[in-house]
């Protein structure tokens, strides 16, 4: 079989869209041809093209030019105000036309060049990223026998007149499209009552491997020197993922304890979250971003992920659970799919400080519940969240 994954990202990493990528190629069938193609800008391009050089399988591809989505955001980020970078937007419209028309000629001649027979696109939020839609195009005027949209978040709530606006590009993808994934049943939810498919969706679940067998330098760890019973964030240091509330917590937290947080982010965001610390009497650490998490998460006690909004799985769960460790988390989005309740964690109401607080004391308080916890959180991640049996869903859906 010959395979290719598109991605299109234009944030600074890490991202979730990238770990499940990972976790795909390195463990997929290495019989089969995989190519991976990204966006001119990605910000792993570097980091990946050395990770799969040694997989004979598997070859790493740039889009020759960028994208007009990128030549937008490039536009935003000269601060103009929104008069001017209207009338600019307008003026270079016949632009990024013909830019979309030659990605996609470039992408049909690049399909039936290597007789590609499976498209995965693998997209952010709902429809997805300039790439992700593209390639899916391409793929059904080149008659390519397999095109799979992958849904990684929730679509943005548009307003009803941007939302008629869309009407047309959610209807091009979902006729170009032969089949829709998704990573959670909320996320398909809200995908069903916020855009007009009506088509079947089907939920695949994330997975990472049982073992962590990835080798990478040694992590930075002389900031932190395990001293009480720790808790752990791991992710994007952003509003959306609510640390804000998870300080807020922290100053009613009766136990001792320490938190370390691994991510980087939103600069000024990280800024007012280190004005809350000397309201905190406990120790609080900020890492950065590792690559190698799995020497923290041996060390540490409890993971909490106290996301807000745009929360469609929650990746960094499954690395807790795999860990035996218990995890705490709202009850946004999708993350309530892979934490039961009093089962291998604790949910608790999103922006709800004191009852975060409240599970979080009640965790430091007993070791056996956390034992047990986390324990029973090994058993799930084997039978539902493994990437042996994510790919084998993925390989079901083409049959």
């Amino acid at each position: 079989m010959k395979i290719i994954f598109a991605i299109d990202e234009n944030e600074t990493g890490p991202s979730g869209v990238i770990s499940v990528i990972n976790e795909l190629l390195i463990n997929w069938n290495k019989k089969d041809t995989i190519y991976l193609i990204l966006n001119k800008n990605h910000w792993s391009i570097e980091e990946l093209k050395e990770k799969f050089k040694l997989y004979e399988n598997i070859k790493v591809y740039l889009t020759p030019f960028t994208l007009s989505s990128e030549i937008i955001i490039k536009l935003k980020t000269f601060n103009l105000n929104k008069f001017l970078e209207l009338l600019i937007r307008i003026f270079i419209l016949p632009i990024t036309i013909i830019n979309k028309i030659f990605v996609i000629f470039f992408l049909i001649v690049f399909l039936k060049k290597r007789k590609i027979d499976t498209i995965y696109s693998h997209n952010g939020g709902w429809p997805g990223g300039e790439l992700n839609r593209l390639i899916i195009y391409a793929g059904f005027l080149s008659f390519v026998r397999n095109r799979v949209l992958i849904i990684h978040n929730e679509p943005i709530k548009y307003d009803n007149i941007l939302r008629k606006i869309n009407f047309l590009s959610d209807k091009f993808i979902s006729l170009s499209s032969n089949k829709i994934v998704t990573v959670s049943e909320y996320c398909k939810k809200i995908i069903l009552k916020n855009t007009i498919i009506n088509k079947n969706i089907r939920v695949i679940y994330n997975g990472i491997s049982f073992e962590n067998t990835k080798k990478y330098e040694k992590p930075f760890l002389s900031q932190w020197n395990k001293s009480k019973t720790t808790l752990a964030y791991l992710g994007k240091l952003v509003p959306r993922k609510g640390l804000h509330i998870l300080f807020e917590a922290m100053k009613n937290i009766n136990f001792p304890c320490e938190l370390i947080l691994l991510g980087d982010g939103d600069k000024k965001y990280i800024n007012n979250l280190k004005n809350i610390i000397p309201e905190i009497k406990w120790p609080v650490y900020f890492l950065g971003y590792q690559k190698n998490i799995s020497k923290f998460l041996e060390k540490t006690d409890i993971l909490i992920l106290p996301s807000i909004q745009f929360e469609s799985f929650g990746m960094s769960i499954l690395d807790g659970m795999r860990f035996e460790k218990p995890v705490i988390c709202s009850d946004c989005g999708g993350m309530k799919e892979v934490v039961i309740h009093g089962k291998n964690g604790l949910i608790y109401k999103a922006d709800d400080h004191l009852e975060l607080a409240m599970n979080i004391n009640k965790l430091l308080e007993n070791q056996v519940l956390r034992k047990n916890m986390g324990y029973e959180g090994k058993k799930i991640f084997e039978e539902k969240f493994t990437s042996t049996e994510m790919i084998k869903k993925y390989k079901e859906i083409l049959n």
